[in-house]
């Protein structure tokens, strides 16, 4: 990440994670199709329906562990392995808390959250059931996500990729064992991706403690460092201020889906999944560059930062516009796999889903710049001007749903997405250009 051109170094980190993305999408994007196929459009869109909740609570553990992600980076950077080891330490102890934390939240409280978002009668009880189990058993995904940050952090984006591309075959395994064999609905679906994570995660943790001596901790080295936990906590603090209004802002965009009822649910949840596979090239693009930037700005190589965000950049709104071509030129065809057309909603759900994929797939590029800003300036440490372009975001976002849905229905709710994105590209291009991280940085050695 200091010694490659830019371009290499970013795309020979971001490949094996786009890759690692898709197998993670495509064990996701399973599940919505066995349950579509074997359980019908109900079902499917229950899942769908507690998508932004689940999401909610695993970004809130993941913006903690991201904050040791970044100093992980830095350190790295500068070779103070001794400083990596205690970071990754206090990382042990943010998950363990965490986990316990989220999982109780989110199995005490799936009834009113679930009420409190308008789902459907016809649907709650199998949304409430699928969020008590996935995120009340959070902690494997959670420490997988911990573990794969850390190495991604030191330049490896291989080693994740492998253990998840089997945990994406083993949750497949499952699926079709749980719910087309046995039986067990939704619930089986839920259950499946809580085995396939938990066995990723031990299967990850394993392999860094076997591959890296600098991870091997001795009784001292597990002493909490207080003080660092508690400096790195800030940084992933400001993170989850922003993820906690960027989520609450789509539980309620979500409830005005829901509001639509189960035709515009299905739809969403539908075209949500083939997003995933449109967005991850140029978004694990986005991610790589987070770790080069933080190596290099750990490194005091300023001038590479720049010159690489320049060059990969481009690259990022290329990938994106290429992303938008592929939903354009195959989005029917991606949507008629996630139900069967003899699904009385089939013909209705097909019109809306075409509908958002066309009008999210054009603004695709806004969404690559959004995050190539955001993700740059997280990794040199700076937390305050992502959190505010992500609350930027979502405003613009929510303030879409709310009036545009109310204008124009449906498509309203399509528009909104693009909307912040666009808005929320304006606070990270200004402080980027500005080029005060840099005198920050100085400010700091010099101090």
């Amino acid at each position: 990440m200091i010694t490659d051109s830019p371009v290499r170094a970013v795309l020979l980190f971001a490949v094996p994670v786009a890759i690692g993305s898709l197998f993670q999408s495509l064990y996701n994007t399973m599940d919505s199709i066995i349950i579509g196929r074997f359980l019908g459009a109900r079902a499917l869109a229950a899942v769908g329906s507690t998508a932004q909740i689940t999401g909610f609570f695993l970004m809130i553990s993941i913006a903690l562990t991201t904050a040791f992600s970044v100093m992980t980076a830095q350190y790295f950077g500068a070779r103070n392995n001794e400083m990596v080891r205690r970071t990754a330490v206090g990382c042990i102890y943010i998950v363990a808390a965490g986990s316990a934390v989220i999982g109780a939240a989110g199995a005490a409280f799936a009834r009113p959250i679930m009420t409190m978002m308008q789902a459907d009668a016809l649907i709650i009880d199998d949304a409430v059931l699928y969020m008590r189990i996935c995120v009340g058993l959070c902690f494997g995904q959670v420490a997988y996500n911990a573990t794969a940050s850390i190495l991604r952090a030191i330049g490896d984006s291989r080693t994740p990729l492998y253990f998840l591309i089997l945990s994406s075959i083993l949750n497949v395994v499952l699926n079709i064992t749980f719910v087309a064999v046995f039986g067990m609905g939704v619930a089986g679906v839920a259950i499946a991706t809580v085995i396939a994570q938990v066995a990723s995660a031990a299967a990850c943790i394993w392999y860094t403690w076997k591959k890296y001596p600098i991870f091997h901790f001795t009784g001292q080295d597990l002493k909490p460092d207080w003080k660092l936990i508690w400096d790195t906590l800030k940084l992933g603090l400001s993170l989850s201020v922003q993820l906690f209004v960027t989520s609450l802002g789509d539980v309620v965009i979500s409830a005005r889906i829901n509001s639509f009822g189960v035709v515009t649910v299905t739809a969403y949840t539908a075209v949500s999944q083939i997003m995933r596979f449109a967005t991850m090239l140029f978004s694990s693009i986005s991610n790589g560059f987070s770790v080069f930037a933080g190596q290099n700005f750990g490194a005091g190589l300023y001038d590479r930062v720049k010159s690489g965000f320049k060059k990969v950049a481009v690259i990022s709104v290329l990938t994106a516009a290429a992303g938008a071509a592929v939903m354009l030129l195959f989005g029917t065809a991606f949507i008629r796999a996630f139900l069967s057309e003899a699904d009385p909603h089939f013909a209705q759900v097909l019109v809306q889903a075409r509908q958002y994929q066309i009008i999210s797939g054009v603004c695709y590029p806004f969404l690559a710049l959004v995050w190539m800003y955001n993700q740059t300036l997280r990794g040199m440490g700076e937390a305050l001007v992502p959190m505010a372009a992500g609350i930027t975001e979502i405003v613009f976002k929510l303030a879409g749903a709310l009036v545009l849905s109310s204008v124009i229905g449906v498509t309203g709710l399509w528009l909104a997405s693009p909307v912040g994105w666009i808005f929320g590209i304006i606070p990270g291009a200004l402080y980027y250009h500005s080029g005060k991280w840099i005198q920050k940085k100085r400010i700091r050695q010099s101090a």
